[in-house]
């Protein structure tokens, strides 16, 4: 990152003192002159192209945004036994630029920002910003595929020590099927690179290098559409491998099923529900009490939220979640809940 802000102020160095040399004093010598109409030429040229570039990659473009607001009370902030108790405030914007490239293809390209910040415990505040980039391809009628390449920036602002850059590609198909029925098919890759915090080595000892894990997920979904229903089935495999030497600390497999329910009440109100079971095996990671048995988790995660649209682009919402984890290693016992007050805007 430093080395990026080096040569970013380089840059911008070079370009004032370009600057400064072609706007010199007129006094100058000839040869001097017809190396500033030169440049000038140059630059109107590279100003053109590019304006004439974003106007191609932009033209018939549908630009989409969405903003939440949240206001929330979480009573296990820090997922521990210890069960500590706070407010928090969550913001998330999200515009989004579509473009045609033909009449099956649209590019699409996104920005998003997420912020939490929590009223005691300002440690765990956080800023999310990600860049996006993607396509999404009609194949038939029935049949979708997308991509996308995502790069996330993950900062918390108050330690620094949990920052990192995560790299981040995404495929999909979906498919429709008779009776509103469809299933989906993706695969995600993650390349999360810490900033500050080392790798251990297998004794247990800091290394010089910065610690970076390699996440691969692959799920699956499977849903039907009904006058007033939405309902879908889901199920995900996914690992993560972490170049952290130390007892393999943070490698594990994890399978996670998962059921939800959206009821239309009527055109403004509904209610959205959701369960799902994620069992974690880790691979090397041993319990406290016993080193002759690795360590798995078993996290519940239930949701239920009942929201209300005045209008189109304006909705409010009430949500309600409770986890709970329970593992053969004690300290990682805990449970929690999460109330908040939601507000969306689509414009």
């Amino acid at each position: 990152m430093r080395k990026a802000y080096g040569i970013m102020s380089l840059a911008i160095l070079g370009i004032f003192f370009l600057s400064f040399t072609c706007f010199a004093d007129q006094g100058v010598s000839d040869k001097y002159q017809v190396r500033h109409r030169l440049i000038d030429n140059f630059l109107e040229r590279t100003s053109d192209s590019a304006k004439s570039f974003f106007n191609n990659f932009f033209e018939g473009s549908e630009i989409k945004s969405f903003l939440s607001l949240s206001q929330g009370l979480d009573n296990n902030v820090r997922l521990n036994s210890r069960r500590d108790t706070d407010t928090f405030t969550q913001i998330f914007f999200k515009p989004t630029v579509t473009t045609p490239i033909n009449e099956n293809t649209s590019r699409i390209l996104s920005y998003e920002l997420t912020g939490f910040i929590y009223g005691d415990e300002s440690n765990l505040n956080l800023i999310i910003n990600k860049f996006n980039l993607g396509m999404d391809h009609k194949i038939n009628d029935d049949l979708d595929f997308s991509g996308q390449y995502s790069l996330g920036i993950i900062d918390y602002p108050n330690t620094g020590y949990d920052d990192f850059i995560n790299h981040t590609l995404d495929f999909k198909i979906k498919q429709k099927f008779p009776a509103k029925f469809y299933h989906s098919l993706g695969y995600n890759f993650a390349f999360k690179g810490y900033t500050q915090k080392l790798k251990r080595t297998s004794s247990g000892l800091n290394s010089e290098d910065e610690r970076h894990d390699r996440v691969n997920t692959i799920g699956y979904e499977i849903g039907k559409y009904f006058p007033k229903d939405l309902v879908k089935f889901s199920y995900q495999y996914f690992n993560n491998d972490s170049n952290d030497s130390y007892l393999k600390y943070y490698d594990y497999d994890s399978f996670q099923p998962g059921v939800s329910l959206t009821h239309f009440f009527n055109k403004k109100t509904f209610c959205y529900t959701a369960f799902s079971k994620q069992m974690r095996y880790f691979r090397s990671r041993t319990i406290s009490r016993d080193a002759n048995f690795k360590e798995w988790d078993r996290t519940y995660v239930g949701m239920l939220g009942l929201y209300y649209s005045p209008e189109k682009s304006f909705t409010i919402g009430v949500n309600y979640t409770y986890r709970q984890n329970r593992s053969n290693e004690p300290l990682e016992n805990y449970s929690g809940s999460i109330v908040t007050l939601n507000t969306y805007y689509n414009f």
